[in-house]
């Protein structure tokens, strides 16, 4: 998130500015990536309109000098989705607003900006949670403070092109995801979903979920029954920095 209303998230943020890098933690992936796609029968050959759910989940850093109770914070997130999925955002009206009027408004307000008709995401299916360590320099699981952040998805306002809201009401903040759909640059796959993530000055974000909802913008096809996708985040306060995670939302073929 970009700010936090309490003097003790800013201190801790400088804190764990101290810390330097960190080694990555080798006890579980830092990173992991769930993707689900239903229907899951479908045609080798038409493309047929889906819902597109995917839960990215970071966990915390054990082995990190400082804030090993919470996740560390990406600055770039790239998912790549196999070419059996198609993403077309002419499909579904585009949101009234550009993102930079989105910025520090609430759900509703998000909403009437934008119009009901650009969401994108399926409510109560889509949601993200910033974990704060509150005793930075201690391993202390019990000593954090879990945010809860509802994630509302819009077909952007110009082509190709997502907008992410995310509000944390218990704080009162907004933070707003610009996400930009490319051709992948890995030939395995067919698009891309590019995400630069702004500076977090507190806490990090341990769940990051959206389902597309069916009939907007996301079409899919089984010529791959493997249906494999990829995530790759850029974490700067890990070394490596880089992270590639893939998960599988394998599919039927039609007879």
């Amino acid at each position: 998130m970009k700010k936090f209303a309490t003097c003790m998230m800013i201190a801790m943020t400088g804190a764990a500015a101290a810390a330097g890098l960190a080694q990555a933690r080798t006890d579980e992936p830092i990173q992991t990536l769930e993707v689900t796609a239903s229907p899951s029968k479908l045609d080798k050959k038409k493309f047929k309109t889906v819902e597109l759910g995917f839960d990215i989940k970071t966990a915390p850093n054990s082995s990190a000098a400082m804030n090993q109770d919470q996740p560390p914070n990406a600055t770039k997130t790239v998912v790549d989705f196999p070419k059996n999925i198609k993403i077309d955002t002419q499909k579904t009206p585009h949101c009234k607003a550009t993102p930079e009027q989105l910025a520090n408004t609430t759900t509703e307000q998000a909403i009437d900006l934008c119009g009901k008709k650009s969401i994108i995401s399926v409510p109560g299916k889509s949601f993200s949670h910033v974990t704060a360590d509150l005793n930075p320099a201690v391993a202390d699981p019990n000593a954090v403070l879990p945010i809860p952040v509802v994630l509302t998805a819009f077909n952007g306002a110009k082509k190709n092109t997502l907008i992410f809201h995310n509000r944390a009401e218990s704080v009162n903040n907004t933070t707003i995801l610009n996400e930009i759909l490319k051709p992948s640059k890995d030939k395995k796959y067919g698009t891309s979903l590019i995400t630069n993530i702004p500076p977090v000055l507190a806490g990090g974000v341990d769940e990051f979920k959206v389902a597309i909802k069916k009939g907007t913008i996301v079409s899919s096809r089984c010529k791959s029954t493997k249906n494999q996708f990829k995530i790759t985040s850029t974490f700067p306060d890990l070394n490596p920095p880089t992270v590639t995670s893939t998960a599988k939302a394998p599919c039927t073929q039609k007879k």
